[in-house]
């Protein structure tokens, strides 16, 4: 049974940030197997590929409301995350 990198240093491998040690041993690896190689390939081609990809445009009434409210000083604060859900209660007593 052979054993393979971890996911996260093939990535790592893919980006040219793994350090001098692991990037040896993961290069190493690489040159007997070519399901590793295959990940390296394809994690390389998705980086290639978000940098290249064209960014989807904003509607133009957005971006006018934006440009707006800054000129106005209007502060937003965006949530990083979804609001806690609310817990109902009816109302009754055990």
């Amino acid at each position: 049974m052979r054993i393979h990198p971890p996911d996260r240093f093939l990535s790592a491998f893919a980006d040219q940030e793994l350090g001098r040690w692991k990037r040896r041993l993961v290069a190493t690896h690489l040159r007997s197997c070519e399901r590793c190689r295959r990940i390296v390939q394809a994690t390389r081609g998705l980086g290639h590929r978000a940098v290249t990809e064209r960014q989807p445009s904003m509607p133009a009434a957005l971006r006018v409301r934006i440009i707006e409210s800054v000129a106005m000083g209007v502060e937003t604060i965006i949530p990083v995350t979804d609001p806690p859900k609310r817990r109902w209660r009816t109302g009754l007593t055990t």
